[in-house]
């Protein structure tokens, strides 16, 4: 026994250049944690699975957008009866799985390692028993999510390199009021903006950018609000802008003036709409036929006014340049929902002038807590987790390979529609990361409004959209493994 171990000592101390002596003091029976596996030379890095797959591409000649298929060695039980009883009797060992898995472990030491969270690799696997046993034992049903990042369904999965570092955070505590001012001169760097703050959402970002358009930096008028008599407090928006989201505006207490008609507005309409009570231009940079005044002109109208333009982004994070050219254009206020860069789905950013972000900061649950500060945005609290997972997932965001991401999505699609196979009365096409169902509803005996209501019906549900004859499946926010089940699911639906 004491010879096995010197070899294996050997084997460690050789490959991973660890003195010997060293590896005596480590090799105690104790269980490392990841940080400290990597200080100690036991581990090369922390990381999720891609991060495991990146470099091993490389290292054999691999594109970055080559396909992957992941396989698990199934692991006997090296302490049974079967593996001993030979050693036991004095016969030979014969090749058993036992003996082959662990000549596999022997011949792995001191290879390179990597430690991937195991909540990550089950994440991987095929909606997982322990994964529907924990949304069964919380009395919920788990959602295979072709409908999209939406708030409604927990909006984001963070990469493994977003929950290490969140993890990370965890380790210590901070002063929240300083986090959000360093961490806010890091996202107004990434985005070219003058300033920036998280927030816990897009909402939250419309809520406190409005607050502080309407009272500044002024104590005793944050202190007032949503009482706003007195100070300019109009909110101007297109009447064809008009959206539900427009009610974050008259939380803090903001009123909403409407210029042109549902049809649309001219310049001329929406200039005669600003007076001595306007407070801000709210400007939704969401896709409308009407025929509205655009962007660029709406913000030369509103600052010949001195008014600030505050545009809501939400989901403007690719293209690229979703992310800056609203700053760019001469907005003053950007509000984005940070779950769409990967970030969690409780997330989001303000950014533009900095009077009015260190305002909104002003109005923050910090400031409420260290400055006695009785602005609007206590119950609007993000955690320094979160803080961390969004700084992380905004550089991850801005320095991913899109178009490798778009064709991964692309091809699980693919494999969706090969799943499904010929279906009666259904025609099946991909778009990029989009998998069309088109149907023949007549013949079905269902329309595809129904077969949406089945879907969400099952277990585990599928949430998709449904248009007339049109069954819509958007691949980014379906998890890794579960094209197959999804497949089963909706050939289940379509043939019932």
């Amino acid at each position: 026994m004491s010879k096995a171990w010197s070899r294996a000592l050997l084997g460690r101390t050789a490959a991973r250049s660890i003195a010997p002596d060293s590896v005596e003091v480590i090799a105690q029976g104790r269980v490392w944690s990841g940080q400290r596996a990597v200080q100690l030379g036991l581990a090369d890095r922390i990381g999720g699975l891609e991060a495991a797959i990146a470099p091993a591409k490389e290292k054999i000649g691999l594109s970055a957008d080559a396909t992957v298929e992941l396989m698990e060695r199934p692991r006997p039980k090296l302490f049974s009866p079967a593996f001993f009883r030979p050693r036991l009797l004095g016969l030979a060992a014969q090749p058993t799985p036992e003996l082959d898995y662990l000549q596999f472990r022997l011949q792995h030491n001191g290879l390179p390692l990597l430690l991937v969270p195991a909540h990550h690799v089950a994440r991987r696997k095929t909606m997982s028993k322990e994964a529907r046993a924990l949304y069964a034992d919380m009395g919920a049903t788990p959602v295979i999510n072709a409908l999209g990042p939406r708030t409604l369904l927990g909006g984001s999965s963070p990469h493994p390199d977003l929950i290490a570092a969140m993890e990370l955070a965890g380790r210590y505590y901070v002063d929240m009021d300083a986090f959000l001012a360093s961490t806010g001169r890091i996202v107004a760097d990434l985005l070219g903006a003058e300033a920036a703050l998280i927030t816990p959402g897009c909402a939250a970002a419309l809520v406190l950018g409005t607050a502080a358009c309407l009272t500044g930096a002024d104590p005793k008028k944050m202190a007032r609000l949503p009482d706003a008599t007195g100070m300019p407090n109009q909110v101007v928006i297109q009447k064809a802008q008009r959206y539900k989201y427009d009610r974050m505006v008259r939380l803090p207490g903001g009123i909403l003036v409407e210029a042109g008609t549902e049809q649309g507005t001219t310049a001329d309409e929406l200039a005669a709409a600003f007076g001595p009570q306007t407070a801000a231009l709210l400007y939704p940079a969401i896709d409308n036929p009407a025929a509205i005044v655009p962007l660029a002109t709406a913000i030369d109208i509103a600052h010949a006014h001195d008014v600030p333009v505050f545009v809501d982004a939400a989901f403007r994070v690719y293209p690229l340049d979703g992310l800056t050219q609203y700053i760019a254009a001469g907005a003053d206020l950007v509000g984005y929902g940070a779950k769409y860069v990967g970030a969690p789905n409780s997330s989001g950013i303000l950014c533009g002038r900095a009077d009015l972000i260190e305002a909104a900061h002003l109005h923050s649950f910090a400031c409420f807590e260290t400055r006695d500060l009785e602005g609007v945005g206590r119950p609007l609290k993000i955690d320094r987790q979160e803080v961390v997972g969004v700084v992380v997932a905004l550089r991850r965001w801005l320095a991913m390979d899109h178009d490798a991401r778009n064709r991964a999505d692309a091809r699980r699609a693919e494999t969706v529609r090969q799943h499904l196979g010929q279906l009666p009365h259904v025609q099946s096409s991909v778009d990029g990361p989009s998998l069309t169902l088109t149907l023949d509803e007549q013949a079905l005996g269902r329309t595809a409004a129904a077969l949406e209501e089945a879907l969400r019906n099952g277990n585990p549900a599928v949430w998709l959209s449904a248009a007339p004859g049109q069954l819509h499946l958007s691949m980014p926010t379906v998890a890794d493994g579960d094209e197959e089940l999804l497949a089963a699911q909706l050939k289940k639906a379509l043939s019932s």
